[in-house]
């Protein structure tokens, strides 16, 4: 059973983490930016195959915006705090954005994730470790998916850099 109290005090203690993501801060976005460029070409997705690709992002939202600036067909994305999906959602009334549709959603729910259209690519980066229920999670995920799609998780691996700086930084907030 689901904790809605955790769920709340997660969504506030994330919010303040990333500050600057939910922002869209210049510098957030550039680093953002580089990361996916350099995750596409690691799993051989050319910039150019965008425009005709269906987008699933969880998080903070900077990187639903990147796809969104690199030409992505549609773009899905979900998180558990409302402070990106006001501002998706802001964004999405604008004919330039409607491409970007954003909901605050527990990706893990049993209910799935009520999307119609097939997805052709799952972005998750940082996000899939932090799942209450990542089985849930990837099980919705490949309902909704085409036959040819392609799905990138990055999970901070204990023992390299990037999970002590998080885990250092997490211990003291």
């Amino acid at each position: 059973m689901k904790n809605k109290t955790h769920d709340t005090q997660m969504s506030a203690v994330y919010a303040h983490i990333y500050q600057s993501f939910y922002a869209f801060e210049t510098e957030t976005m550039k680093a953002a930016r580089n990361l996916i460029l350099k995750n596409l070409g690691e799993i051989g997705l050319s910039v150019s195959e965008l425009p005709s690709i269906n987008v699933l992002n969880v998080g903070t939202g900077r990187e639903a915006m990147v796809f969104h600036e690199l030409g992505a067909k549609q773009i899905f994305h979900f998180d558990v705090s409302d402070k990106s999906v006001k501002i998706l959602n802001q964004l999405n009334q604008q004919d330039e954005f409607k491409n970007i549709h954003s909901r605050q959603l527990d990706i893990c729910r049993t209910e799935g994730l009520g999307i119609e259209e097939k997805l052709d690519f799952v972005y998750l980066n940082g996000v899939l470790h932090h799942l209450h229920n990542p089985e849930n999670a990837i099980r919705n995920f490949c309902t909704v998916i085409s036959p040819n799609a392609k799905l990138f998780f990055r999970i901070y691996r204990s023992g390299s850099f990037a999970f002590f700086l998080v885990d250092f930084i997490r211990k003291f907030i």
